[in-house]
């Protein structure tokens, strides 16, 4: 038997208890002060022993160390231990977790062992002393700088006696650890020390960790001692890095769009300005209508397949037929001199040069071993995407309800078709099978540049995709996704997604999400999760409705009439929920375009509602025709051609009438209630008496911003940490908007990088971001794909530029009138300032810097507009990259700007 004897440091309060979990047994350990515990356990002989920690509550709820569990070696040169003092520390939050993802181990830190063994550790430093009595330290700090080392300094000579000069340095072990091996024997019963940094070259320390000094009582009569532990004090590693969508990339060689492989020039650019980390849009194919609203990254057929956009076509091959060449060939440096992407005409040419490629020798090509191993590990999801692409094409719609007897998918139906049209449906085997191969390709050059790929999970899948065919039951098709109103638009945001059915998906343990998870971790290190609110809940509209202020979160707590009427308000149906509408407000809305308004939409309605408006004098009440009922008949049936130059301005305000509510009706469930968001800014609660106003407003408060905290972050913690367990990809979170209380928690919990963006502040107290504020564990930048540019920025409201000029740039006197390129390195200077762990800024920000650099046209470089549902998705670089790695200056200046900010 072997005897364990543990000291471990907790910080417990009163009621708490600590346990040990070891040989499948749990073992009580003993308080004794500073927060020390101890106990002792016997095991059987073995070469390794694993185990871990836990707190027990009072109420028996349980804390569990997150980190792997502590591993250890009873061996020490093939020389069985009889009795083994172990010294730990138990961590609540173990705040080094990130540093454990994928852009660390695999990208930054790949050169140094990309694994974490502590076993490893024990085993190098027993085989090096050779000596049964010995004393082991195990020292975890991560993403330490190849050029810095970590060393022990303390009380007693071999220890250096606190000579700074004398310090021991610890070796290398595993990733982001570090040992000492030292004999027990020739040292002193009881050590003061600490760890420290040094400089390898100049051997000198250039940090004390934080706190008192460690104290370690030696046992003689102890086999071995080990002592793990971490470097008390924050990490600062810091990075700089570049948002761009891949469509928005151009080369010399492009066909008028980005390409996978333009990645490598952009990577290329990174290394010149000491960027290490290169953000991207969503990637994945949303190819429906060929046209340019297809442009739409986030609204993809499959979460699998990539777009055949991306693809460098002269990579595969080129025809044999020349002059099909030359043609393709003048058309391509045609489409590549646009100031934008020509989505539509540039993805008709690439899929035609495709399929006559593939038709003349791409057969051979999935005839070959590569192509069968990627087959084989991709089929579930890339035999139902090649028979929807076909699909698609033959019934001219992604409509699948009208695909006849293939509406409702079969697998069996799908597998025989796939083989009987083998030709047409492999030539989208072909597609897919090289765009892997080329983001693999770009993301392996991207790491051997130490350049790390971060990529954007939706929130959404569109109705019309393969998941929804494949697998219905998992969505809510009547419902879509969105946004309530917000800095992008007052009306709130319509996504037209469905909303996950989360019952269903928790069945198998949320499969559909974890493969997906999976499937990213190919290609990305890092990802962004768009919108993440809606993993706490979701802004549901219903199919009727066109504006997302007629949804409401869901899940959620509605009210009941009860509850409403507790509040002191007399609750009438008709009143609160039914567009309240009169005469006197269509005839200010409308002015001369009334009288027609209300004879083509509106038929009077009775005035005997309970809880009356009051109604002066002889204004009365109407109601929408059944014609107009709702949004989605009013939009579908709206008579443009009457109202001609007007048509938007009138459909507009119809569209704001139907959401003159109060509350709104549960889907689910029947008499309970939601009060619709931003209705204390309506025509109908302005109509209301005093009484009936402050009752509602007490309403709107708990109902939004109390009622729900808990019931949030219990849903958010029901399926977060079961999906995020599928994958070791660094996960960042887009937490802008109407966020609840409970999120900030959540995300630090699970060790989700939040994102700070300057101008759009989560404290209403704020009009923008103080970046020396901003939490580590974060991603900062100027701006998003969502907002302007900073150069357009600068124009759209010139007394906030103003008091941004004065409050956070510390200047004096008047604004410029324009964002000069000195103003702009400021703005980028103080995000890379930010307490932040990576500050990622838009690619336009940066050409900012520059006059000679910088696009004149600054209006045309925003990338999306998200209160228009029909945006063209089409922001193309001004210069190709290969001009943009040549100018020198440019990159002199960015790269001293990241050097003397980011450190």
């Amino acid at each position: 038997m072997i005897k364990l004897n543990f000291s471990v440091q907790c910080k417990t309060h009163l009621g708490q208890n600590l346990f040990l979990n070891i040989a499948q047994k749990e073992a009580a350990l003993n308080y004794f002060d500073n927060f020390l515990w101890r106990g002792e356990v016997e095991i059987p002989a073995a070469d390794e022993i694993s185990y871990s920690y836990f707190v027990k509550n009072e109420d028996n709820t349980i804390i569990s160390e997150d980190c792997e569990n502590h591993c250890i070696s009873l061996t020490t040169n093939h020389l069985p231990l009889t009795t083994i003092e172990i010294y730990d520390e138990f961590l609540f939050l173990n705040n080094t977790k990130p540093f454990y993802s994928q852009p660390f181990t695999q990208c930054y830190f790949a050169k140094e062992k990309a694994h974490r063994l502590h076993s490893d550790c024990y085993r190098n430093g027993a085989s090096e002393a050779g000596l049964k009595k010995q004393l082991v330290f195990d020292i975890e700090f991560p993403a330490l700088n190849a050029d810095f080392g970590i060393g022990v300094l303390g009380s007693c000579e071999k220890f250096g006696n606190w000579n700074e000069n004398e310090f021991l340095p610890l070796k290398s072990s595993s990733l982001f650890h570090y040992f000492l091996s030292e004999n027990l024997e020739l040292l002193p019963e009881k050590i003061e020390f600490k760890f420290v940094i040094f400089d390898k070259k100049s051997k000198q320390i250039i940090r004390w960790e934080d706190g008192e000094n460690r104290v370690l009582q030696i046992n003689k009569n102890a086999d071995c001692q080990y002592y793990t532990a971490q470097f008390r004090g924050e990490n600062r590693w810091k990075a700089a890095g570049v948002a761009v969508p891949v469509f928005s990339l151009r080369s010399e060689g492009d066909w008028g769009v980005g390409e996978f492989s333009d990645l490598h020039l952009l990577a290329d650019w990174a290394v010149e300005t000491e960027q290490k980390i290169i953000q991207i849009l969503p990637i994945n194919d949303t190819t429906a209508t060929c046209s340019n609203s297809d442009s739409y990254p986030y609204k993809a057929n499959s979460v699998y397949a990539l777009h055949p956009l991306y693809l460098n076509l002269y990579k595969i091959g080129k025809l044999q037929d020349k002059t099909r060449q030359k043609f393709y060939e003048k058309e391509r440096k045609k489409l590549n001199i646009k100031s934008f992407v020509d989505y539509e005409n540039v993805y008709k040419l690439k899929w035609a040069y495709l399929s006559e490629l593939y038709f003349e020798k791409g057969l051979q090509n999935l005839a070959n071993d590569d192509f069968r191993n990627f087959f084989g590990k991709n089929a579930h999801w890339l035999v139902p995407y090649a028979v929807f692409c076909c699909f698609r094409d033959s019934y001219k719609t992604l409509d699948f309800t009208k695909w006849g007897d293939f509406a409702k998918y079969s697998k069996q139906k799908i597998d025989r078709y796939a083989q009987e049209n083998c030709k047409e449906v492999g030539l989208h085997y072909f597609a897919q099978y090289h765009l892997a191969k080329q983001l693999t390709e770009a993301r392996q050059y991207l790491h051997s540049q130490g350049v790390a790929l971060k990529g954007d999970l939706p929130i959404g899948i569109s109705a019309q995709s393969v998941d929804a065919w494949l697998a219905p039951e998992l969505f809510n098709l009547n419902k879509c996704a969105g946004a309530p109103p917000d800095d992008f638009s007052e009306t709130g945001q319509n996504w037209f997604f469905p909303t996950y059915n989360w019952e269903n998906m928790a069945k198998d343990g949320y499969q559909w999400w974890k493969q997906r998870f999976a499937n990213m971790a190919n290609y990305f290190d890092a990802f962004r999760i768009d919108h993440i609110l809606g993993f706490f809940r979701i802004w549901e509209i219903p199919k009727t409705a066109v504006w997302g202020l007629l949804g409401y979160f869901n899940p959620a707590l509605p009210l009941s009439i009860d509850e409403i009427e507790r509040y002191g308000i007399k609750f009438s149906a008709d009143r609160f929920t039914k567009p309240f509408i009169t005469e006197n407000i269509v005839n200010q809305l409308f002015n001369e375009n009334a009288e027609k308004v209300k004879k083509i939409f509106f038929d009077p309605q009775s005035p005997e509602i309970s809880g009356d408006s009051r109604l002066r004098g002889n204004d009365s009440l109407l109601i929408f025709k059944k014609k107009f009922e709702n949004q989605a008949k009013l939009t579908e049936n709206f008579p443009e051609k009457e109202f001609g130059n007007e048509a938007k301005n009138v459909l507009k305000n119809l569209l704001q009438l139907h959401c003159e509510v109060i509350f709104i009706e549960d889907f689910k469930d029947k008499n309970h209630f939601h009060p619709r968001i931003s209705l204390l800014k309506s025509r109908t609660y302005n109509s209301l008496e005093y009484a009936d106003k402050q009752a509602l407003e007490r309403i709107y408060n708990d109902y939004f911003f109390v009622r729900h905290n808990e019931f949030w972050k219990k849903n958010a913690l029901r399926k977060l940490p079961a999906l995020l367990s599928a994958t070791s990809m660094l996960v960042c979170g887009e937490d802008l908007g109407m966020v609840p209380e409970s999120v900030p928690e959540v995300m630090q919990k699970l060790h989700i990088l939040s994102l700070e963006i300057q101008r759009m502040p989560k404290s209403p107290t704020e009009e923008f971001v103080n970046p020396y504020h901003t939490p580590y564990f974060s991603v900062c930048s100027s701006g998003t794909h969502d907002m302007s540019p900073i150069r357009a920025w600068w124009h759209e409201n010139r007394e906030q530029t103003q008091r941004f000029y004065n409050s956070m740039l510390f200047a004096s006197g008047a604004a410029p009138e324009n964002c000069t390129p000195e103003i702009a390195e400021k703005i980028i200077s103080e995000q890379f300032r930010a307490n932040s762990m990576f500050a990622i800024i838009p690619l336009q920000d940066y050409f900012a810097l520059d006059s000679n650099i910088a696009n004149p046209d600054f209006q045309s470089e925003r990338i999306n507009y998200p209160d228009n549902p029909d945006n063209f998705w089409c922001y193309r670089m001004h210069l190709p990259l290969e001009k943009m790695l040549a100018a020198t200056d440019f990159n002199k200046r960015l790269k001293m700007c990241v050097l003397y900010n980011r450190q």
